[in-house]
């Protein structure tokens, strides 16, 4: 709770960055480590895009119910924004998840696919991530936003793909 709220508040209410404990994995149970962590890594990002789509096809199943009773369609236009908020929020999390700077998944699969030599190199960064990372945030937007610009074109496209189903809602989404 502190570290997303002194992250808002430190970087002028621009970013909010949380933490959460690591999945406790053993890599000794892999039958092959390589492939083992770059699937254990790609499988919060792989949920998220599950979540994304998941939320995207909600939205229209919840509009026809909405159109065919009156009565639930503004309850329902709350449910479908949560939804909307959901598959931006989904895509925004895996994208941010593959930056390929530690402790994110994305350094993980990057770490395997250099040469070796490389690979111990990169991982010695590892320690100063957390603060490259919000160095990253806080002074390189632009490529933030390069790096994200596809999330939000990908969202854009799949909120497009459900707009006549979505209810009219109290609360614009």
């Amino acid at each position: 709770v502190l570290l997303p709220i002194l992250t808002f508040v430190g970087s002028g209410y621009h970013m909010a960055l949380g933490g959460a404990k690591p999945v406790p994995v053993n890599p000794r149970l892999y039958r092959n480590v390589r492939r083992g962590d770059i699937i254990v890594s790609l499988a919060g990002i792989a949920a998220n895009c599950v979540l994304a789509v998941l939320f995207t096809l909600l939205v229209v199943p919840v509009g026809v119910l909405g159109h065919a009773v009156p009565a639930l369609s503004q309850f329902l236009a709350i449910l479908q924004g949560m939804f909307v908020y959901g598959v931006t929020i989904n895509l925004v999390l895996a994208a941010f998840n593959l930056i390929p700077i530690p402790p994110l998944d994305g350094s993980h699969v990057l770490t395997h696919l250099l040469p070796l030599s490389w690979a111990l190199r990169y991982q010695q960064v590892g320690r100063y991530g957390i603060i490259l990372l919000i160095a990253i945030l806080s002074f390189a937007r632009p490529v933030v936003n390069l790096w994200m610009s596809p999330v939000f074109a990908l969202s854009d496209l799949a909120l497009r793909a459900v707009a006549p189903f979505v209810l009219a809602s109290p609360w614009p989404i």
